[in-house]
């Protein structure tokens, strides 16, 4: 790195001192939002095994269903890939709600919020699945 430095940029190599200031410390990470951030690129990635509006998977695999406004992963999906990426559903979702980016039901025998909700994947001759229903961001700005 330090040859890098001084051959292709002509500058002396950066100390960790010189660049502290730009790092954030472990507690400044919301790893909530991060969660959330990585929890939409998966969705992207992995489109083909999410029903649409209009289309219905065919796949062997299917992690739920994409609407234009939400994703909804079947709830051991979601934990599943959220868990092998370390973040733990139970630690992030009131975050989550708070920041409006789950949709929650009320159980309505204790009526206690439910961080999940019954969803048919399918349009006819399917029973509801229990999903972690996503609220996709609005705007399609790019930083």
């Amino acid at each position: 790195d330090k040859i890098t430095s001084e051959c292709m940029f002509h500058t002396p190599m950066l100390t960790v001192d010189e660049i502290a200031d730009f790092l954030k410390a472990d507690t400044e990470v919301d790893k909530a939002e991060r969660a959330y951030e990585v929890l939409l690129d998966l969705a992207e990635e992995h489109r083909q095994k999410f029903n649409t509006d209009n289309t219905e998977n065919k796949a062997l695999e299917v992690w739920g269903k994409i609407d234009y406004n939400k994703i909804c992963f079947i709830s051991t999906v979601c934990i599943r890939e959220l868990r092998k990426m370390g973040y733990e559903y139970d630690a992030i979702k009131e975050s989550w709600y708070n920041k409006g980016y789950i949709q929650i039901s009320i159980d309505k025998k204790t009526n206690k919020r439910k961080y999940s909700k019954l969803v048919k994947l399918r349009d006819y001759g399917s029973k509801p699945v229990r999903c972690i229903v996503i609220n996709r961001p609005s705007n399609t700005e790019e930083d």
